[in-house]
């Protein structure tokens, strides 16, 4: 062969070369995949959305034969695509043919462990046949490799959970403290047709290889609360407590020395924060000892502390035992109680201004039998309408605050 042949071979070679990168990168830029494959029939990626598109179609209907067709090239093409396997699998699925699908779906997942698609159908089929060690298998592996798509397959727990195998398998695998048990406990606590469930595995979880922590107890609890599953919430909150810290039993007022910490749940004392002045519990400082208020001299509007109570009906009194240090209060300084849902005033006890040492005020009232479920105490200023006037200053710690059943 001459020299000008070998050259003239060599540049057709090199032209087609050329044209095969123009028309591959032209394929992996183009967005419409029909569009795509046209330009480079070999582009994997581009025949992966062309079938997702194409099965998608309502009018017309999806023409199975020829998606398949389109698969099985790429799958030639790129035997290693494990998203090329589950689409073929939901192919053999919507034929009605579950065997051949779940063979599809197992072999993208032996590529792919992860393949999102796959594990969602196997999921579905699994929950069907009430195989639930699969399902609580492949939840797990789902989860590991997508964590932040919980929000995908939520609705696959209360199902399975549904029967006591189901439940039990969740159970068994929730104690271990997977990654997942607080986003299910939130999920389930947070949907009024799932709070008893919610409820049930809050209580199963007592015990267990990693029992739970104050934040998964707070979601439950305080999604309870918030569904107005007050009744409820408070059965969580107080049988959890008790059984890990309280002892017997909790008395009407949770943490009366207020030596916990803040706004753990509604049933725990919590402390919005109001301008103008700084309220601390003993927890959070090493020399104030309850609950300890710090005003500067400023206008103070507002709920200082509140606490959900879920007092029985009849006949109670509040004692609070408090210091006092040059406490002075423009419009004074109340705690009240009432009903919830309705708001309905019980109680008022007024704090008293000056300087004084455990000085303990007791206040009767009377709890309703109707309409009175829940209530709330609150400890507020009386300032109504921000006004420079209205000032206040001085130190107030309340030592010790209770409610008994009052003596006839």
């Amino acid at each position: 062969m001459s020299r000008t042949a070998r050259l003239s071979i060599g540049f057709i070679v090199l032209t087609i070369l050329m044209l095969a990168a123009l028309l591959d990168s032209l394929s992996r830029g183009a967005s419409d995949p029909s569009l795509a494959v046209a330009l480079n029939p070999l582009n994997t990626e581009a025949r992966i959305r062309l079938a997702a598109v194409d099965l998608e179609r309502v009018d017309p209907p999806p023409a199975f034969d020829e998606i398949e067709a389109q698969l099985k090239a790429a799958a030639r093409a790129n035997p290693l695509e494990a998203r090329v396997y589950g689409l073929l699998g939901e192919i053999e699925l919507r034929r009605g043919k579950p065997d051949a699908a779940r063979a599809l779906f197992v072999q993208a997942l032996k590529v792919s462990p992860a393949e999102i698609y796959s594990l969602r159908r196997l999921l579905a089929l699994d929950l069907k046949a009430q195989d639930s060690e699969a399902v609580l298998r492949n939840l797990d592996v789902f989860l590991k490799r997508w964590p932040g798509r919980f929000d995908d397959i939520q609705n696959v727990f209360p199902a399975l959970m549904a029967s006591e195998r189901g439940y039990a398998s969740v159970l068994a695998s929730a104690k271990d403290g997977p990654d997942w048990r607080i986003r299910l406990l939130t999920f389930l606590a947070s949907r009024p047709e799932y709070t008893p469930l919610a409820y049930g595995l809050l209580l199963d979880l007592r015990t267990g290889a990693k029992p739970l922590d104050d934040v998964e107890v707070q979601r439950v609890v305080s999604n309870l609360f918030a569904k107005g599953e007050i009744k409820l919430a408070y059965q969580a909150f107080a049988l959890v407590e008790v059984d890990r810290s309280r002892g017997d039993s909790l008395a009407y007022v949770n943490d009366p020395t207020f030596r916990g910490r803040p706004a753990r749940s509604p049933f725990d004392w919590q402390l919005p924060g109001v301008a103008g002045a700084e309220a601390t519990l003993a927890s959070e400082s090493a020399s104030a000892d309850g609950l300890r208020i710090a005003f500067r001299n400023k206008v103070v509007k507002g709920v200082l502390a509140r606490q959900i109570l879920m007092l029985p009906p009849g006949a109670k009194q509040l004692e609070t035992t408090a210091d006092a240090e040059k406490l002075t209060m423009a419009k004074g300084m109340i705690w009240s109680l009432k009903c919830l849902p309705g708001n309905g005033a019980v109680m008022d006890q007024p704090v008293d201004p000056g300087d004084y040492t455990d000085r303990t005020i007791v206040t009767r009232f009377e709890i309703p039998a109707l309409g009175c479920e829940a209530q709330e105490l609150t400890l507020a200023t009386g300032v109504v309408s921000m006004s420079m006037r209205y000032h206040y200053d001085g130190d107030l710690t309340i030592r010790k605050l209770e409610i008994v059943d009052a003596e006839d």
